[in-house]
């Protein structure tokens, strides 16, 4: 697994450096899978179920930091979904909300007019958001403070939207009405859960050019702690800015690239 072996390699490498003041490892909220609750910075291995690859290697990987803790000093980073620079909307094509953008206009333009799309519904349900450069700007921060050893770090907007919130952005921003189902209803069920869904994904993300990413964001239970973000900025000027005012921002740079 790259994810293992890469890491495996630079705490290898981190072992032989005299001197080393930290390592830093960004991981990623992927470690939390699907927990009920509040996931908590302190927090890995506690049972939660990952039914995913991707999340099962960021899980292994951060193991072997926090082992490694033991002889270097280290800190852990988890970023959330990564959705571009909040500033400018600038992001790469197949990262953020762009496929998911994409998913959208493209489902729009093959449906007649007035006919409304389906989408998960969530209001008490938070998509986990984390603007570049925010997570940028505050991983240089803790780490010119020099953190503290052992500590974790949760990425995440300390209010970010929810499903909900971020449906109502799609259906403005494309002009067209959207039925919402229950996010409880996949997650109620087994086989309906966000890591069935994410495999199952593949073949309608394929069809219209999205990402199963974007829609696996959209399905977890989870709420995240970033009580120890949040005392290490607290004498920062570093911020993450309201959702609210950088979403617009990124569908109008998607239409601007992808028209």
């Amino acid at each position: 697994d790259v994810n293992v072996k890469g890491t495996d390699q630079l705490l290898a490498f981190a072992h032989r450096l005299r001197g080393l003041r930290m390592f830093a490892h960004v991981s990623s909220i992927f470690v939390s899978g699907d927990y009920p609750g509040r996931f908590y910075e302190d927090w890995l291995d506690v049972g939660q179920p990952i039914s995913n690859p991707v999340a099962r290697s960021k899980m292994a990987a951060e193991q072997h930091v926090r082992a490694a803790m033991r002889t270097i000093p280290a800190v852990v980073f988890r970023p959330g979904f990564l959705v571009g620079d909040a500033e400018t909307g600038a992001c790469d094509e197949d990262r953020g909300l762009f496929p998911l953008y994409s998913l959208v206009r493209r489902a729009d333009r093959s449906l007649p007019p007035g006919v409304p799309l389906l989408a998960p519904d969530g209001p008490d349900r938070y998509v986990p958001i984390s603007p570049n450069d925010w997570a940028a700007e505050a991983v240089l921060a803790i780490l010119s403070d020099h953190g503290a050893p052992g500590t974790t770090f949760c990425l995440v907007d300390p209010r970010p939207p929810t499903v909900r919130e971020l449906v109502d952005h799609l259906s403005e921003s494309i002009g067209r009405p959207i039925y919402r189902i229950p996010v409880a209803l996949f997650t109620k069920f087994p086989l309906l859960g966000p890591g069935r869904i994410l495999g199952s994904s593949h073949a309608v993300t394929r069809r219209f050019g999205g990402s199963p990413i974007s829609l696996y964001f959209l399905l977890l239970r989870n709420e995240y702690d970033t009580t120890n973000t949040s005392r290490a900025l607290e004498s920062t000027r570093i911020r993450c800015p309201s959702f609210e005012t950088y979403l617009d921002r990124f569908y109008g740079r998607f239409v601007e690239e992808h028209g």
